[in-house]
């Protein structure tokens, strides 16, 4: 079992940049982090299980990442 704590450099990196801009894309995140849109997504999606991030897909849109709100957790994973 992973704790929260253990993410690597680059995912405090896109972290930062999500929090400093409110919500970002993954063009936007491409743009900034220049890191390659496979290993982006990687990153993401991990980010995205630990519950510190939240991604949104509006039909027609690009997916809009944020930070999630309340991310404080109790030890137990929701279902």
């Amino acid at each position: 079992m992973e704790k929260k704590s253990n993410i690597t450099t680059a995912q405090r990196w896109i972290l930062s940049e999500i929090k400093k801009n409110k919500e970002m894309t993954l063009k936007d995140l491409m743009k900034v982090t220049e890191i390659k849109e496979s290993t982006l997504r990687i990153y993401l999606s991990r980010l995205i299980q630990l519950e510190l991030i939240i991604s949104t897909k509006i039909s027609g849109q690009e997916t809009i990442y944020a930070i999630k709100k309340g991310k404080k957790s109790n030890g137990k994973k929701e279902s």
